[in-house]
Formats: C-alpha cells, sequence, structure tokens
C-alpha cells in the first residue's frame, strides 16, 4: 500500500492505548484537511511504496491477561497497551476485566496474585516487586455488556 501523505508524530514512554489512539485520530484530521484536500491527485502520482511490512495476529485473551508474577511495569504497560479494550487478570477467585490500574515498586513478602488491600471497587493486588492497584473494572467483558448498560 503506497504512503501518500507521511504524519510522523512523537510517542511517550507511557502512551497508553488511548492516547495513542488520539494522536493517530488527530493526525488523520490534519492530513485530511490540510495535503490531501489540496492535493490528492498530486500526492497518488508521487506516492512512495512503504517498503517491508510487518503484520501482527489479532490478539487473543492470553495476550490481553495480567501475570501478577512479572514486574509492576510490565503489568502496567500492558494495561496500558490495551486501554478500554481491556486486560484480563485473574483477582481471587474471580476472572475480571481491567480497564485502568495503577502501580508502584515496593518490597514485600506476599505471593504475586494475593489481594492485599480493597477499598470500595478499588483492589491492591501484590506483584513481584510491587503492587498494582485495579481501579476500574468489571466482571463482564465490555464486549459482552452492550445489552447491560455498562
Amino acid at each position: 500500500m503506497p504512503v501518500l501523505c507521511p504524519d510522523p508524530f512523537p510517542t511517550a514512554p507511557r502512551e497508553t492505548h488511548e492516547t495513542l489512539l488520539a494522536k493517530c485520530q488527530m493526525a488523520a484530521r490534519r492530513i485530511a484537511l490540510g495535503p490531501i484536500a489540496r492535493e490528492l491527485p498530486a500526492r497518488w502520482r508521487a506516492a512512495e511504496a512503504q517498503g517491508e511490512g510487518s503484520y501482527w495476529p489479532r490478539v487473543t485473551d492470553a495476550d490481553r491477561t495480567l501475570d501478577f508474577r512479572a514486574g509492576v511495569e510490565a503489568v502496567l504497560r500492558r494495561v496500558r497497551a490495551f486501554g478500554t479494550i481491556e486486560t484480563i487478570a485473574r483477582i481471587g477467585d474471580s476472572r475480571v476485566y481491567v480497564a485502568e490500574a495503577h502501580g508502584w515498586i515496593e518490597s514485600h513478602r506476599h505471593t504475586p496474585g494475593t489481594i492485599v488491600n480493597r477499598y470500595r471497587r478499588h483492589i491492591v493486588v501484590a506483584a513481584r516487586d510491587g503492587y498494582i492497584q485495579v481501579t476500574r473494572w468489571s466482571p463482564i467483558a465490555m464486549a459482552d455488556a452492550d445489552q447491560l448498560g455498562r
């Protein structure tokens, strides 16, 4: 597929699914209202090949599942990557869908995956090197919730 109008933008080390999506949408708007609107025929004639690319397989539940045996940064990176698409976590005896979590590194003696604190709907779970506080979650996946008003 030829590239008609590249519009690179910076990404941050702690980029989230939502901030990256917003940046892509804003770039698309800039392109649609700017160069593409004015110069589409000329840009199409001067399009450059993308070259070799890579294609990733569709995400599986295993890709979305949090592993509290990993470090805090690895767990939070996965949460940021999926954002409101949600990650999956085993918390206690329940499978939950996580849209938001925070965490910190702190030495402890808890087994990773152990619930160490609950307050209202916030749940703190031990990770290998600290704690993950799950702040937005549901026992029902967002994809299955359209009929429930979640």
